[in-house]
């Protein structure tokens, strides 16, 4: 019987994920986090202004855990993408 072997050739995929913010209120801190690291920031003017501020406060963190994934929004979407394919992450 012949012995398979997985090569593994395929490209590494730069990970992504989406994060919607579904309701605004003021008092509330809006957090994303990696292994208990947190970004924070208080709910802004509506859900486009606190997405907007969540991704501001994730770029500008100089955390290592932070620094290798580029934060974007579009409204109340923001979007995590990998800077390098193959390197997964889990966000909260």
């Amino acid at each position: 019987m012949a012995t398979k072997q997985w090569l593994g050739g395929a490209p590494g995929v730069a990970q992504a994920d989406t994060v919607e913010i579904t309701a605004y209120d003021a008092i509330t801190t809006y957090n994303l986090t990696i292994n208990s690291v947190t970004i924070s920031v208080a709910g802004n003017t509506d859900v486009s202004t606190t997405a907007a501020d969540l991704v501001a406060a994730w770029n500008l963190s100089e955390h290592p855990y932070f620094r290798n994934i580029t934060a974007s929004n579009v409204g109340a979407v923001i979007t995590l993408l990998a800077d390098n394919a193959g390197v997964p992450h889990t966000v909260t």
